[in-house]
């Protein structure tokens, strides 16, 4: 677990909105490294680092061929979505053109990231509670009651289900922004990559949280809490999946750094010790 650095004021006491945003800031950069010592942990564990790219993999290759067709039809979809603009001056029509398609393209990168991460957590959940639980042993030195094989499973279809509910759900509203004229494009590219973050974390995070005793009302308030890190964690992560292979090769470090992130904000809210006092544990 990343320890949060304390806080730094100056002698002469800087006003309270700069304090937030230097709090804010660090809160980010923490949730950036929480991926990056992720990856250092996995290095170190090569075997569950080539376990954990398989199901990543798997997806990738389904996911491939929806990118393929879906960036053929960009210019199709932007001209779907802009019957408005066709009687428009010719340099507004392509300023308009511009913004629609690269809230096209964002939405489409949203969309597919939501089937990656989806079908790799259906496919891998055994994998991915293996190495749950290998990081729960590294940070605790136990796993918690109830985590197994049949779990694992149980665990990775309920959050392939949910993340790609929310996402759908994202999307729809992210697309009916899209239609806005003139601003709408801009609005869409801001709220889908918001809200994809956002989705990343919470629901790769959900294992952790609910291996310790918390409802999905609890995680969203602990991580609401801690919500710089939480965005830092998920903007990496986010950024890792745009290099070219990089969604295979960051996805067990995904894995690995949500589990860090539960971590991270359950020792960052004054309910985490509370919650460590009625959590029951079982030692390996």
């Amino acid at each position: 677990m990343v320890n949060l650095p304390g806080n730094v004021s100056s002698p002469s006491g800087p006003p309270d909105l700069v304090l937030e945003a230097t709090k804010a800031g660090r809160g980010v950069l923490l949730g950036i490294f929480i991926l990056l010592d992720s990856v250092r942990w996995l290095v170190r564990r090569p075997r569950l680092l080539l376990l954990g790219m398989v199901p990543a993999l798997l997806a990738f290759a389904l996911v491939a061929g929806v990118i393929t067709v879906l960036i053929f039809r960009i210019r199709w979809l932007v001209d779907l979505l802009t019957p408005f603009a066709d009687d428009w001056a010719p340099a507004l029509q392509t300023a308009t053109d511009i913004v629609v398609g690269a809230a096209v393209i964002a939405i489409v990168f949203a969309l597919c990231v939501a089937l990656f991460v989806s079908l790799s957590l259906a496919l891998g959940g055994p994998i991915y509670q293996k190495i749950w639980e290998a990081v729960e042993v590294s940070v605790h030195g136990y796993i918690p009651v109830g985590a197994s094989l049949g779990q694992g499973v149980r665990t990775g279809l309920r959050q392939a289900g949910s993340f790609l509910w929310r996402s759908s759900k994202n999307l729809i509203i992210t697309t009916a922004l899209s239609l806005i004229p003139v601003v709408g494009g801009i609005a869409a590219i801001a709220f889908s990559q918001q809200l994809a973050i956002w989705a990343l974390s919470f629901e790769l995070s959900g294992r952790s949280f609910g291996a310790h005793g918390l409802s999905e009302e609890d995680q969203t308030k602990i991580m609401k809490l801690n919500r710089p890190t939480t965005y830092g964690f998920g903007l990496a992560t986010q950024l890792s999946f745009m290099i070219p292979l990089g969604a295979v090769l960051f996805m067990p470090a995904a894995i690995v750094g949500s589990a860090k992130l539960a971590h991270t904000c359950l020792a960052h809210t004054n309910l985490a010790e509370s919650l460590a006092a009625d959590a029951l544990i079982e030692k390996p």
